[in-house]
């Protein structure tokens, strides 16, 4: 049997202490440090060298099952990181705080540095997830200037806001004394230091006006507070909650100002385990460290808020104007220094706020700085000395906004999700449940008496953090059900309500920043590319139904590519059925997992396919983590019966079968038709003419299984044609041939010229003999009978080829016929080798047939004057439009004749598109005709004179004598095609 051949990223600023500050360089350390790479370990195939970052998310997961989990550096942002898990699935944790800086776009991220560096444009922060300049005192600085880049596929545009006094401020600034990251102008009025500090995670910046003097508080120029914004192009500064954003066009905020507070001096100043705080931005609760007082307000400290208006100032700026509480100032029990703090930072992705019962309209706890109460602050519990200012409930809101969690993630694909609280304080070891309750988001705007409504418990943790009952840590707390609630909802964000035991002290804590880490692992793709691959069809993409594929391969390959959306390592399964039976025939768990992408393919063992019939095979995908993914279904079928012979038929019978059919003109064009003999799944086809190499595959019609092919016209002689079809299992049939072809056109006249002696030179010209090709055919040959007489001293000389020819020396040479040969004035060809014994510019007929005044036509060599320029003489083929004298109609070459050298020339008269051509083969020893020129000539006339060789007739009389020898002269009654030409030229036509 035969077979064929083969959203930017958003921050915010809080306020920090002490406490804050330390646990964030601890979290930068951990997220930054990359121990050495481990020893290389030895796959299957390769070797991997273990990291523990690289760039893209699909690189970590290669990495991940054979290095342990790997960080996808690419997707981190300044306070999230993205991790490719060592049994597979991603995990995204998110911290309130920023925990990695970048703060100018190039991509290498540092640990936060919030120390001063006196540079030449001022004092910079030496890296924060903003670039934030400090002024040093000179006169053209701002006193405050904050920038961070946007995302743009163009790599982003600086956005800024500065902060500065207003012309004419009564604030004068001198050199500020800088430690760590708080500059301070000391006395810019009397008894008043302007201090400005960077908060701890380098996202944002406050200026803190400290009143040390109690004529200070009475300065008049302390009753409005006026500072000037500037921000960069498209950015505009609106009020929002007693405090102010900056936002674009589309209304995406850049950077915030919570609601500006005011705060004394009245609390303690040292560290009391069981005392009470008051956190920054003004509410109540107890003291886990003490703090720096000017970052924050500390137990006791009265706190008032500071009224905020803004009005447009010069040069597009906007004007802050600031109200300090007039109470607080005139209050002689008011204790000494006072700060007032408006404070502008980054917008951050993730959002915090405390509110508190007895300031049930006051927003001031957005982005609280330091740590944050929940549960009830009562000033009359024991151990806490009245520390609360006054009895109140308080919470903490914590949101996380763009969790990059991918669209199409369900409740199914995330596996964990863990909301951590960094507790710093409890009232004591035995405390109430603090519970995580799931919220609608919170906003600037947040408040006691404008809470988010609360939804269901996610979580409950009892845990206490005074030093006796564990100190401060993290606790975990299960939020798996509000990761997949979102999930689900194909959302984004999630926010979290904290509270404690709101009836009783007992259950009061502290938390600070807190962390979210949710792990998710999608099913792997459905399968791709499904294909199989066998001989005979090679590859075949998946089909099922009517278009399955055909194979003859009992041990076909079927591959496909197998992904992960999360670029996990998968392995394939695959299952071979026989639906006729409804039988599972064999399947497959080959070892080894591979890339996502990869392509996974199997060999069909043998003895598992029969010799004929349909199969459907199954593929899915499995993972690190066992999920399995959709399954493909493709579909096959068996085949090995050859097709039949085919059959060729010539189209309306134009070349009949085993026959050459006789022709004037050219040789006409024609179609074949190759048949699939009854054979119903032929789909392809190869053929070719006059050889057994046959080219293809060509298509077969979809409707029969036929293949029409042209045949080009102009292709005279015998021809075969062989053809084979192909099915669609790729099983071939035998070779048909078909012989078909034209006859050679009859020669009205054939004058060899070899008779060597004599006066006479006989006419050869018969019927063509049959092709070697068509063996047992006999045809008859025709005599012709046009015999020339030679006269003249025409001698028999030196022929071509080593035969006799003509020799003309002698003006009276010639040889000629008893009449006319051609019909001139229809189609004809006319053909001699010829070779002169020198050029001269004079005409020289070699060919002619006489008329009674010219020569009807001839062919020899023209003068100069019919040559291109600078050419003796040429050789030419001219027809006159008349039989009288005048101008004839010529086609000649572009080069001189060379004496001595034998040359072919061929006329051309085709009255079918009225036009003389001149051929000429030989000239450089390559035989092989060339088209020299051609001329329109359409008043052919017929002569009734006779064929001439050596002489032609002129103005009534024969002169014009050529001058060399002529050999083979051959006349024929119809326009030979230049393929006849180049036949007769080349020898292979002899008769």
């Amino acid at each position: 049997m035969e077979q064929e051949g083969d959203l930017r990223v958003m921050v915010r600023h809080s306020m920090t202490g002490r406490l804050g500050r330390g646990l964030i360089s601890a979290l930068c350390l951990t997220a930054l440090s990359v121990p050495a790479a481990s020893p290389t370990r030895a796959g299957a195939d390769d070797a991997v060298t273990c990291v523990a970052e690289v760039g893209s998310l699909r690189e970590a997961a290669g990495l991940s099952v054979v290095c342990g989990d790997v960080v996808a550096v690419d997707e981190h942002t300044a306070w999230s990181t993205t991790t490719a898990l060592a049994g597979g699935g991603t995990r995204w944790d998110s911290s309130t705080l920023a925990v990695r800086a970048d703060a100018d776009g190039d991509g290498v991220w540092s640990p936060i540095d919030t120390s001063l560096v006196a540079t030449p444009a001022g004092l910079e922060v030496a890296s924060g997830v903003a670039e934030i300049v400090f002024s040093d005192g000179s006169a053209s600085m701002p006193l405050a200037r904050i920038s961070r880049l946007t995302d743009s596929p163009t790599g982003g545009e600086v956005v800024s806001v500065a902060l500065d006094l207003t012309e004419g401020s009564p604030l004068a600034l001198g050199e500020p004394v800088v430690s760590g990251s708080r500059a301070t102008f000391a006395e810019v009025l009397p008894g008043v230091d302007l201090a400005l500090s960077v908060n701890e995670d380098g996202t944002g910046f406050g200026p803190t006006l400290v009143l040390k003097t109690v004529a200070a508080l009475s300065d008049p120029r302390l009753e409005q507070i006026e500072f000037d914004v500037s921000v960069s192009g498209g950015l505009r500064v609106v009020p929002v909650a007693g405090g102010f954003e900056v936002t674009d066009q589309e209304g995406v905020v850049w950077y915030t100002s919570p609601a500006p507070v005011m705060w004394d001096s009245s609390g303690s100043t040292v560290e009391d385990l069981a005392g009470d705080r008051v956190s920054a931005r003004g509410v109540g609760g107890d003291v886990g460290e003490a703090v720096d007082r000017v970052a924050s307000p500390l137990p006791g400290d009265v706190v008032a808020p500071i009224g905020l208006e803004l009005e447009p100032a010069g040069d597009g700026a906007t004007r802050l104007m600031l109200t300090p509480d007039a109470g607080m100032l005139a209050d002689p029990e008011v204790s000494l220094p006072v700060h007032l703090d408006p404070d502008v930072e980054i917008t951050a992705p993730q959002s915090r706020t405390t509110v508190q019962s007895a300031w049930p309209n006051s927003t001031s706890g957005w982005a609280f700085a330091g740590d944050a109460g929940v549960g009830l602050c009562d000033p009359n519990a024991p151990y806490e000395n009245g520390a609360c200012a006054t009895t109140f409930g308080a919470r903490n809101f914590y949101q996380y906004e763009g969790i990059p969690m991918p669209d199409g993630v369900t409740a199914a694909d995330v596996s964990g999700s863990t909301f951590s609280l960094f507790g710093t304080h409890s009232y004591g070891c035995s405390n109430g449940a603090t519970e995580v309750v799931l919220t609608a988001p919170i906003h600037a705007g947040t408040s006691w008496s404008t809470q988010p409504s609360w939804g269901s418990v996610l979580a409950r943790s009892t845990d206490s953090y005074r030093p006796e009952c564990g100190g401060q840590r993290f606790t975990e707390h299960n939020v798996l059900a509000g990761a997949r609630l979102i999930a689900d909802r194909n959302g984004h964000q999630l926010t979290f309500g904290v509270r404690g035991d709101e009836s009783s002290m007992a259950g009061w804590k502290r938390f600070s920043h807190a962390q979210l880490s949710i792990v998710w692992n999608r099913a792997p793709n459905p399968p791709s590319g499904m294909a199989i691959t066998s001989a005979g069809v090679h590859r075949a993409e998946c089909i099922t139904g009517q278009g399955r594929p055909v194979i003859r391969d009992l041990t076909p390959r079927l591959s496909m590519v197998l992904g992960d959306p999360d670029a996990d390592q998968v392995t394939a399964h695959y299952e071979l059925w026989n639906p006729a039976t409804g039988l599972m025939v064999w399947d497959a768990h080959p070892a080894g997992a591979q890339r996502s992408g990869s392509v996974h393919s199997v060999d069909v063992p043998s003895g598992k396919l029969a010799l004929n019939g349909t199969y459907s095979w199954h593929m899915a995908a499995h993972d690190t983590l066992g999920r399995s993914g959709r399954a493909g279904f493709c579909e096959f079928t068996v085949d090995q019966v050859s097709p039949n012979i085919p059959t060729i038929e010539s189209k309306n019978g134009v070349y009949p079968k085993d026959t050459l059919i006789n022709v004037t003109g050219t040789a006409p064009a024609g179609e074949f038709i190759l048949g699939r003999n009854t054979s119903v799944d032929v789909n392809r086809w190869y053929y070719a003419f006059d050889t057994d190499v046959l080219t293809g595959p060509y298509a077969a019609s979809p409707t029969n299984g036929s293949l029409t092919i042209p045949f080009p016209a102009g292709k005279p002689g015998p021809h075969v044609m062989f053809a084979r079809s192909v099915d669609k299992a790729g099983n071939v049939s035998p070779v048909q041939m078909y012989r078909f072809g034209t006859s050679f056109p009859t020669a009205s006249g054939l004058w060899h010229l070899d008779d060597a002696a004599g006066t006479v030179a006989a006419d050869s010209a018969l019927v063509e003999l049959p092709d070697p090709s068509f063996p047992g055919d006999e045809w008859a040959a025709q005599s012709r009978s046009n015999p020339l007489t030679v006269a003249g001293s025409t001698i028999w000389g030196s022929g071509r080829g080593g035969t006799t020819g003509l020799y003309f020396d002698d003006p009276a040479d010639q040889a000629y016929s008893v009449g006319p040969v051609l019909r001139t004035d229809r189609s004809f060809t006319v053909s001699a080798f010829v070779k002169l014994t020198d050029v001269q510019d004079v005409v020289r007929t070699a060919v002619s047939q006489d008329g009674f005044v010219s020569g009807a036509f001839k062919l020899g060599q023209l003068p100069s004057r019919f040559c291109a320029s600078g050419i003796t003489g040429c050789w030419g083929f001219w027809m006159p439009s008349a039989d009288r004298t005048g101008a004839p109609v010529v086609a000649v070459s572009d080069t001189p004749p060379v004496p001595g050298q034998w040359t072919h020339l061929t006329g051309v008269h085709d009255a079918e598109s009225g036009e003389i051509r001149l051929y000429i083969c030989g000239t450089d020893t390559v035989w092989s005709p060339v088209l020299t020129d051609d001329a329109d000539f359409l008043t052919p006339w017929p002569s009734s004179g006779s064929l001439r060789i050596g002489q032609g007739m002129a103005t009534s009389r024969l002169q014009e004598p050529f001058a060399g020898a002529v050999d083979d002269v051959r006349v024929y009654a119809t326009a030979l095609s230049e393929e006849r030409i180049r036949q007769v030229c080349g020898g292979q036509q002899v008769s």
